[in-house]
C-alpha cells in the first residue's frame, strides 16, 4: 500500500489530523500530489520526502506534526501487514 492509499482510508475529523487528511486526500483527487502513480515507485519514500513537500507548500507546523504522525501510523501499518516500507 503506498503512503496515498493509506491515505485514502483515513476519516476525516475535526482537528490538525482531518485537515491534513482532507487536504492531502484533495490533492490525490486532483492528482496534484507528487510521486508516481504506481507501486513500483511509491512516493513519498521517506518521512524526510513527506515533509519536504509539505515545507514547499507552506504547511503550518501543526499540520506538519499530523503529518509526521500519520507517517509513522502509515510504518506501523506496513509493518503489520508485511509491507516493503
Amino acid at each position: 500500500m503506498t503512503f496515498a492509499e493509506f491515505i485514502n482510508t483515513r476519516c476525516v475529523t475535526a482537528n490538525a489530523r482531518g485537515d491534513f487528511i482532507d487536504d492531502t486526500q484533495m490533492l490525490i483527487r486532483a492528482k496534484r500530489f507528487p510521486g508516481r502513480w504506481s507501486r513500483k515507485t511509491p512516493w513519498p519514500q521517506s518521512w524526510d520526502n513527506l515533509e519536504r513537500f509539505l515545507v514547499l507548500r507552506s504547511a503550518c507546523p501543526e499540520a506538519i506534526a499530523a503529518g509526521k504522525s500519520l507517517w509513522r501510523e502509515y510504518l506501523r501499518h506496513e509493518k503489520k501487514n508485511g509491507g516493503a516500507q
